[in-house]
Formats: C-alpha cells, structure tokens, sequence
C-alpha cells in the first residue's frame, strides 16, 4: 500500500509531504485547486511520461518519491529485476530542469518499463474516463478472467495464441516468396539447364580459341613453316649451315685470344636454340592439317560459350561458371522452401491444436463463474441503490480464426435498470450514473480476487446524490477493509466515510499561485462536509448535518 506521497517541484506544487492510511482515505477540494495534479505527480512514479512544463520553478529539479509497504508476494520481482526487496520500498522520479529523467526503486536506477510493471502490480488508479472500459468487451474480459483466477490459464493461452499468429505470419511470407519463385523456377531451370548443358570448362575453353585459329589458317601456317624450315635446312644458304660454318672459323681462332672464346660459347647456345626451334617447326608441321570436321565443332562449341556471355552479360567463362552456381542455389532454394512450407504447416497445425484445447479451458473456466459473478454482481448493484437492476453475461465461443489475445469468446454485458425493460448492452442501457455504479461494484469483486494493494478512485460518485451517495460510500468502506482506498470525492457522503480526510486547496502567495494539502482533524473535517453540504458560508444546519454524517461514520 501507498504509506507516503512526498512531491516537490511539480506544476502548482512547491512541496508537499502527505502520509496515508492503510484503509480509507478521502481527498477534497473545490473543483480546480490541484486534485488532479496529484493523480499526474502520482502517475511519475508509477512510470507516465514526462510533460517537462510541469516543473514549478524551472530552475530546480522535479522530485516525486512513493513509500509503498510490501509483503514477500512482492518479492519475485525485486529478484527477478536485481532490486534489493524492504518491505518499505521508496520509488522515486526525478525530473532535471534540462528535461532529463531518472527513476529509482530504493535507490536502484531502473526504467519506465520497471516502473510500470512495479505499478501494475500495486495500484489501480480510476478516472472518470474509464468508466466507459465498462463497454469494451476486452475490459469486461479481463473482469471476468479476474474473478475467475484465470491468470495462468490466459497466460497460457495467450502465448500459443501469439505464437499461432506469429508462424501464421511466417507462412503467409514463405507462401508469398514461393508465388513469386514459382514465376522464376521454369526459367531459372531453362538457363540452368543450357548452361549445364555446354559444361563450362575454363582450363580446355580458353585453348579452343588457339586451335579454331590454327584450324582457320591451316594452309597457310604450313606454308610458312615449309618456307622457314627450307631457310634454315638449305645446304648451301641455309640457317643452320651458316651457323655450322661461322661455329667452325670461330673454333679455329679461340684459342687465340678469350673474346674469341666468348664469342665461340654464345654461338654454341644459339646453335642448341636455333636446332630447338628447328625441330618445333618440323613438330608444328606435321601437326597442322586442315580438319573440316573438327573446325565446324569447335566453331560450334565457341559460338554457343559466346552467346551466353553475351545473353548474360558477362565477360569469360569464369563468371558463365560462378552463374551456374547462382543458379543452383535458387533452384535449392525454392525447392527447400516448399519443405519448409511444409514443416511450417504441420507445426501450425499442433500449435492449433494446442490452442484449442487451451482455449476451451479457458472458456470453461469463464462460463463456470458467470452464474456466481451474476449474482455477486446484483447483491452489490443492490447496495448502491440499483435494487430493481437486472444483469447477464453471455459468452459464445468463435472460430480459431476469429480468436484474440483475449480469448476464444464473445462477451455481452447486458443490463436493465428496472423490471418489464428488455436487457440491452450496458453501453445502451446505463446512464451516466449507473455507469459509475457499475464499475465501483466491479471494482470492488476485482479487490477481492487480486493482489492490488491500492485503489485510487478519481470521482467515482459522478452521477450519484442523495440516499445512493450513502449506498456507494459504504461500499467504498468494504472495498477498504480489504484494500487501501484513496477517493477523490464531492459528496459529503463519501467525504465523511474516510479515516482520513485531505483538504486540497489553492492559495495566493507573492507571485505565485500554489497548490498544499492538508490533513484535517475533527474540526476541519465539520467545515470542509459542511462547505460541501451548504457551500462556502454554511447555516448552522449544514454543519449540524457534517457533524452528524462524522457520527454515523
């Protein structure tokens, strides 16, 4: 529960420190003084976001600090979030004139994200506005869930639930791919297959170009080999007969001088050079006929490689073979994403499987409560003035591929105020009033089932007066034997239920305009329900009436 709410800094506040009361507490003040600014400090530490404008003086830093007393139900989460547990936690928020913001929990940095999900598991804060939660089928959900203890049972379901829709997803993406590689596949097989087909050969490709060209020019390389190996062979003015000649006078002279001996050596090399490069030509002679049938094939052969060079843009047979791999791998991969298609469907169909079954425990689960719930439901309204009302909850399950996050069901909250009135959806049949009503009663079945330690109502009376505002305060009084209350209110009623009694008021000082709060004793309880009942002069009678409304509490 809410021990101690200390606020400085914060729009029309300069410093408050207000300590409350374990059961019930009841905050006044005449419309516009800051009540509502309470709610927005108390907000900042239950993880809201940041309206820098609120800072009071722009120079100092906002500080917001909650102490909040704790039992070892708490504890899971300071484990889990590494936070050291007190039973007397101290959240804090601080808000720095630059627009920086830090939050703590004893003293431990945390985020927005822990804050949040600390508040949710300690305060239940109610705003005029959320009165209308009472139409959204989700909320009514939630209230029946609530009741029913179906936390793990939703928890459960919820997550096979987002799980199905998750690979539903991922199949709808893979079935989408495989639409679009389907128009591909027949083409990427035709070029896969005409490229297979030539079987690429780098290392044999690159030399057929050599032989086309020998094979081209046959008759006139033999020619010119015939004319070369007859200059170097001819007897008399042959090549290798001069050099046979200039080999011997060269020989006859060496031992005369070491230039001549030199000379005679260089000779010998180009000797063994010129008698190699005498032989290749005979080889290359003998090699070089004209083969028709072997020019046409390797023509072919080069005329099909350039074609797909060209088809595909691509400059030698290197890159024709790394386009086959590519080619390759789509074709696997489109015949691997049908597998995977496959797979994905047949998992589909045991996380339906699975959901159904968790579905229908939790249908079950709602439908055993609702004739309990009806009845807890009608004793309440009762008690808050609405003794002629009648109410039903109606479920009926939908198909899987209408189910949400919620559940498998439909809900319909039907209501009529008085008898012989057809039952309509509560959003048609309510008023304003036995809206607020409503909700308090459903509030006050939600303290009794969960773990919220506060509850904060902003108004809840809206729409209530007379003999209703003391059937809706007692209320009130049960829902705080059980749970701390924290009620802004302005019904004298109501103001008069609490243990404690909050004054907010708004006051003039310099040049400022600032918002306190104070705690009222017996007194300032008498004038404040009497203001209430008679206005800001009341008679004597209207303070008799506080006094006597302070006595009957």
């Amino acid at each position: 529960m809410l021990l101690r709410l200390v606020i400085k800094n914060y729009a029309l506040i300069n410093e408050l420190d207000i300590e409350f009361d374990e059961g019930f507490n009841v905050i006044t003040g005449e419309t516009g003084t800051g009540k509502s600014i309470l709610l927005g400090a108390l907000g900042l530490i239950l993880g809201n976001r940041v309206d820098y404008s609120i800072l009071f003086n722009r120079d100092q830093k906002c500080i917001i600090e909650g102490t909040f007393r704790l039992t070892s139900e708490n504890k899971p989460f300071f484990d889990r979030n590494d936070i050291d547990f007190e039973n007397e936690t101290i959240i804090r928020r601080e808000i720095s004139p630059t627009g920086k913001s830090r939050a703590f929990i004893n003293d431990t940095p945390v985020n927005l994200d822990i804050l949040q999900e600390f508040a949710e598991s300690q305060i239940d804060i109610h705003t005029q506005h959320q009165i209308l939660q009472i139409n959204n089928p989700l909320f009514q959900l939630a209230f029946l869930d609530s009741v029913a203890g179906n936390i793990e049972l939703r928890k459960h379901y919820t997550g096979l639930f987002n799980q199905y829709k998750s690979k539903q997803k991922e199949l709808e993406r893979l079935r989408a791919e495989e639409i679009q590689a389907s128009k591909e596949y027949d083409y990427l097989i035709y070029q896969l297959n005409e490229i297979k087909a030539l079987k690429p050969d780098p290392e044999n490709d690159l030399l057929l170009q050599e032989e086309l060209n020998m094979l081209e020019n046959a008759d006139k390389i033999r020619n010119n080999i015939a004319f070369c190996l007859n200059k170097i062979e001819d007897s008399e003015l042959g090549i290798m007969a001069g050099i046979i000649e200039v080999r011997k006078n060269l020989s006859e002279i060496s031992v005369f001088n070491s230039s001549f001996e030199s000379l005679l050596k260089r000779l010998e090399s180009n000797y063994l050079e010129m008698k190699d490069i005498h032989q290749e030509l005979i080889n290359l002679h003998q090699k070089t006929e004209s083969d028709p049938e072997r020019l046409q094939l390797i023509t072919q052969r080069l005329d099909s490689l350039n074609h797909l060079l060209n088809k595909h843009h691509l400059t030698d047979i290197i890159q024709l073979i790394g386009l086959e791999k590519e080619l390759e791998e789509k074709v696997n991969g489109f015949e691997s994403l049908a597998e995977k298609i496959e797979r994905l469907s047949a998992e589909i169909k045991n996380i339906e499987k699975d959901l159904q079954s968790a579905a229908l425990e939790l249908s079950k689960s709602r439908e055993k409560v609702i004739p309990a719930l009806k009845e807890k439901l009608l004793d309440l309204l009762g008690k808050v003035g609405m003794q002629k009302a009648s109410i039903n909850i109606s479920l009926q399950r939908k198909e899987i591929a209408d189910f949400n996050e919620s559940g498998p069901d439909q809900i319909q909250l039907l209501f009529s105020s008085n008898p012989g009135v057809p039952m309509q959806l509560i959003s048609k049949a309510a008023s304003g009033g036995e809206l607020s009503r409503i909700m308090l009663c459903i509030k006050s079945i939600m303290a009794g089932s969960s773990l919220l330690s506060t509850l904060i109502f902003d108004e809840i009376d809206q729409g209530v007066s007379g003999e209703t505002a003391f059937q809706v305060a007692g209320l009130i009084k049960e829902i705080a034997k059980k749970r701390q209350v924290i009620c802004i209110t302005h019904l004298p009623q109501i103001a008069s239920a609490g243990q404690k009694h909050f004054l907010v008021e708004k006051n003039q000082e310099s040049k400022f305009t600032l918002t306190t709060v104070k705690l009222l004793d017996y007194q300032g309880r008498v004038n404040e329900i009497a203001k209430m009942i008679g206005g800001n002069n009341p008679p004597v009678s209207a303070i008799e009436s506080a006094k006597l409304l302070l006595k009957k509490n």
